[in-house]
């Protein structure tokens, strides 16, 4: 997208580089909860799942896809079928997050109850 989109590529930048950050702020402070609790530290401990970050990766590029389509729908008067591609893509991707936190809900709670 950067080197597509040189106008678009600032942009990018801005949404990835604090979504980054978060990322690794979030572990070093799962890092740190874990070490007051006397748990391991090492990093497979503080991975996710292997499949949770390329699915979240996913439903991301999808809502954002579809998010995009109907902004230029909107603003550009595009086609009808921008319009339903777009809507499709943003309720199929939402619907993904929500079946993404419905199951790591349920693995979470799994993992208390064997815990």
């Amino acid at each position: 997208m950067i080197l597509l989109n040189p106008e678009g590529s600032q942009a990018a930048i801005a949404v990835w580089g604090p979504t980054i950050g978060v990322a690794i702020r979030d572990r070093e402070q799962a890092a740190r909860v874990r070490l007051d609790q006397g748990l391991p530290v090492d990093r497979a401990s503080l991975l996710s799942p292997p499949w949770l970050e390329p699915v979240s990766a996913a439903l991301l590029a999808g809502f954002a896809v579809g998010l995009g389509l109907l902004l230029d729908a909107l603003l550009g008067h595009r086609t009808f079928v921008t319009v339903w591609v777009g809507l499709s893509f943003l309720i199929s991707s939402s619907l993904g997050f929500l079946l993404l936190f419905i199951v790591l809900r349920a693995l979470r709670r799994r993992g208390r109850a064997s815990a």
